[in-house]
């Protein structure tokens, strides 16, 4: 059995709306026209889930990133007034007497509004300050922001066999670091390809999770495919479905590979994963068991962040989990009288 949890907000919801990307649209062509600034559209992302807008623009020579809600219509102005007013003045009478003649749709758009700005706001402390209140789970959260590590990838291998398939190949497999093994198809193969692959995977005793590739489309933490550093025309072809990656990690091998390499390592047991699941709201099982990264009496378990980027950002599972051990030291002595918080790095979650 396999299991894997990394929504970061709860059941995926689709929010594209041709109306609304329209006028979000109009509003981030005007950032992007200025050279100091740059809006990114969230609701085109499967990774961003606050704010319609990201704006990164330069203030006096310093980065900065906000984030943004587009609202349309006099209601929905006449609202946000109402909380510039009050924020301004911190008057309760003011904001009781301003919204008390609001019926039940107004209302409920009013604290639809409120939490948008909450949300905003802690996001946004998180970002300038490294620490913040996770929104999922409610607990701290701590960002390196030193942007220091970053993991090295296999995209190499995947180019390489995608050369393989343009070579009058149907199919070509490879491995990483002797415990993830991938395939790619195309052509009469495209059919048969999820039998290949599973069929490869049990002949060579190979026990983990396996995932295609293009379901990183529907992930919530999934990084978006064009900012992959693989061929371009794999893109393409991904996008077309003229091409299928499947991808599988061996939960052994990897523990194994990370305690030759001298990164402690090991398989929980069924007993202490099933608990660790259920009470971290996302991480990744395979046959009921998770991989827990650690020494010195502090271990910490993989979770679905950490898992997706080895298979949908190709990162090489080994440097990955080397980071993830060293986050997990750093838990040893933590700040007097706090609790242990859950360390991220600024590129994911861990």
């Amino acid at each position: 059995m396999s299991a894997i949890d990394s929504t970061p907000q709860g059941d995926t919801q689709n929010n594209i709306n041709r109306k609304s990307l329209a006028e979000l649209y109009t509003v981030a062509d005007e950032f992007n026209k200025k050279e100091s600034e740059v809006a990114i559209m969230c609701d085109l992302t499967t990774f961003m889930h606050v704010g319609d807008l990201l704006i990164v623009r330069n203030v006096d020579g310093q980065e900065r990133i906000e984030l943004a809600e587009v609202k349309q219509g006099k209601r929905n102005l006449e609202m946000l007034e109402i909380l510039k007013s009050f924020s301004e003045t911190g008057c309760d009478c003011y904001l009781y007497y301003a919204i008390k003649d609001f019926d039940e749709k107004d209302h409920k758009q009013f604290k639809r509004i409120l939490k948008q700005k909450a949300t905003m706001a802690q996001v946004q402390e998180t970002l300038e300050t490294d620490k913040g209140i996770d929104l999922a789970t409610g607990k701290t959260i701590h960002l390196s922001g030193d942007g220091e590590f970053v993991p090295p990838t296999y995209c190499e291998k995947i180019n390489e066999a995608y050369k393989t398939l343009n070579q009058n190949r149907e199919w070509a497999i490879g491995d990483v670091d002797e415990c993830l093994f991938f395939g790619m198809y195309k052509g009469k193969m495209l059919p048969a390809a999820p039998f290949m692959f599973h069929t490869w995977m049990e002949s060579c005793d190979i026990k983990g999770p396996i995932f295609s590739y293009t379901s990183s489309f529907y992930e919530d933490t999934a990084r978006p495919i064009l900012t992959q550093s693989i061929s371009s025309d794999l893109i393409d072809d991904l996008l077309t479905e003229k091409i299928v990656i499947f991808i599988c990690v061996d939960f052994s091998k990897l523990v194994h590979e990370c305690n030759e390499a001298g990164i402690p390592a090991r398989l929980g047991s069924k007993t202490e994963s099933k608990k660790m699941f259920a009470k971290m709201n996302q991480g990744v099982m395979y046959d009921d068991q998770m991989i827990a990264v650690g020494t010195d009496g502090v271990e910490m378990f993989l979770g679905g962040g950490t898992f997706l980027r080895i298979m949908y950002s190709f990162n090489r599972p080994i440097d990955l989990l080397r980071q993830f051990a060293a986050d997990a030291a750093k838990q040893i002595n933590p700040e007097c009288g706090a609790e242990p918080e859950v360390k991220y790095t600024v590129r994911g979650q861990v």
